[in-house]
């Protein structure tokens, strides 16, 4: 019990180094960042991720109902339901990531009739590249979610919050060393998502070889799916707000005004 309130507190000090680290980096990085690429590039980067954040909402608030339901069964000391749940999850969220590539392919097959008034012959090819690679991003970053409810609600806050600390401080060296050899927009989604990928690998292996998570289908539980299915709804709700709030913004100048006007407006 101590290990958990000692784990408890740490996760809080951790949390508010990790927000501060974030926000000094941020201070920093964008300037560098934005006089490496240039308006038009860092505005495009920034166009592409605000129509992607709109594929990341289609999490539909599973992972925080993971947490809530593994959780349950791990006070329980329920083996057998906490792979069950895992599984269940998996699969759903297989699913979800099918839709996601599906949808994604769609857009990224009509990225010219949506900003063909607004972006460049050049600016449409480099939008739909940088727009396949955040789509891969994206791709292992949903399901992944399942390693990160599980680490939470073992209510291991240290390795979390220092794995991420360590991704706030890391990344943005690298990227610049990128940009340095040279400034261009693809190199750093590059950086980005094989950053990303790495994070996921180490949740992963934290999962299996130190927390021993078993992932198995026992049985179709309809009535817990039923049960989960509602309360990730109205934390889909949340997310779609926090979406419509924060990014549709970029999308409106995008297709109107173009990329500087984005870059100018994100920052």
């Amino acid at each position: 019990m101590n290990l958990i309130s000692n784990q408890r507190k740490a996760g809080i000090v951790l949390s508010y180094i990790s927000m501060f680290l974030h926000i000094l980096i941020g201070f920093i990085y964008v300037p560098i960042l934005l006089h490496f690429l240039g308006k038009s590039q860092y505005g495009l980067y920034q166009l592409m991720g605000s129509l992607i954040a709109y594929m990341a909402v289609m999490d539909f608030g599973l992972s925080g109902t993971i947490t809530r339901y593994y959780s349950r069964y791990l006070a329980l000391n329920d083996k057998k339901n906490q792979a069950n749940i895992l599984a269940l999850s998996g699969i759903i969220y297989s699913i979800i990531t099918v839709l996601i590539i599906l949808i994604g392919f769609g857009v990224y097959f009509n990225l010219d009739k949506i900003f063909s008034s607004s972006l460049t012959s050049v600016e449409l090819v480099k939008a739909q590249q940088i727009f396949i690679i955040m789509i891969i991003n994206i791709a292992i970053t949903v399901p992944s979610h399942i390693f990160t409810a599980v680490i939470n609600s073992n209510e291991r806050f240290i390795f979390i919050r220092l794995l991420s600390i360590l991704q706030t401080v890391l990344q943005p060296f690298v990227i610049i060393a990128v940009m340095i050899y040279k400034a261009d927009v693809i190199g750093l989604v590059i950086v980005q998502t094989l950053f990303n990928l790495g994070t996921i690998l180490v949740k992963i292996y934290f999962c299996v070889s130190k927390l021993k998570v078993k992932i198995r289908l026992y049985s179709w539980d309809s009535p817990l799916l039923k049960e989960m299915m509602s309360f990730s709804f109205y934390i889909f709700l949340t997310m779609i707000v926090d979406q419509i709030y924060w990014k549709t913004g970029q999308i409106i100048l995008g297709i109107i005004s173009g990329t500087s006007a984005v870059a100018v407006y994100s920052i």
